[in-house]
């Protein structure tokens, strides 16, 4: 009797999770990169130190969001 092997390679499912938390941050960076860039154009807030704590905050959603899309695709 003889056992079935696996049909074809195994799946690193570890590279896609690291790929997407790298393309996940880069993306994250680049959004918030856009967004404080367009606060800074309209006047939005009213100090820079004010912008930069809400974009720090922004920022781990954004990320998470991101990679989670990422590692889907």
């Amino acid at each position: 009797m003889t056992q079935a092997g696996p049909s074809g390679p195994p799946r690193l499912r570890s590279g896609g999770i690291l790929f997407g938390g790298l393309f996940g941050g880069l993306t994250a960076v680049v959004s918030l990169t856009a967004i404080g860039r367009v606060w800074a154009a309209c006047d939005i807030g009213t100090d820079a130190a004010a912008d930069s704590m809400t974009l720090l905050f922004l920022a781990p959603p954004i990320w998470i969001a991101t990679t989670v899309a990422w590692v889907v695709l």
